[in-house]
C-alpha cells in the first residue's frame, strides 16, 4: 500500500493541507494518517481512503488509476491486460 500513501500524500501537499488538518477533517489521528502515507498501514479501511479522496476533491477512480500507474513505474510492469486494482475493503 506504499503507492496509495504516496498518491494521497502528493495530493494533500498539492492541496496545501497539513496532515493535522486532513486528519482532523476525516476524524482519524495524525499518526494514523502518517502511517497510511508512509505505507505502514497494510490494509487501510475503504472509508478512510474514500474520506481522504472526498476532502481532497478526488474521485476514487482517479486515485486507483494513479496507484496503478505508480505501481507500473515501480515494478516496470505494463498495466495493459492486468487485473483491475482495487482498494482494500471495497468489495
Amino acid at each position: 500500500m506504499a503507492c496509495l500513501g504516496k498518491v494521497l500524500r502528493a495530493h494533500r501537499q498539492r492541496y496545501g493541507m497539513s496532515q493535522a488538518e486532513l486528519s482532523r477533517r476525516i476524524h482519524i489521528s495524525q499518526t494514523a494518517l502518517n502511517q497510511l502515507e508512509c505505507g505502514q498501514t497494510v490494509d487501510p479501511h475503504f472509508s478512510i481512503v474514500q474520506n481522504i479522496a472526498a476532502v481532497l476533491g478526488l474521485s476514487l477512480d482517479h486515485v486507483v488509476k494513479e496507484v496503478q500507474a505508480l505501481q507500473g513505474e515501480t515494478t516496470g510492469a505494463s498495466q495493459e491486460g492486468s487485473a483491475h486494482a482495487t482498494l482494500p475493503g471495497a468489495d
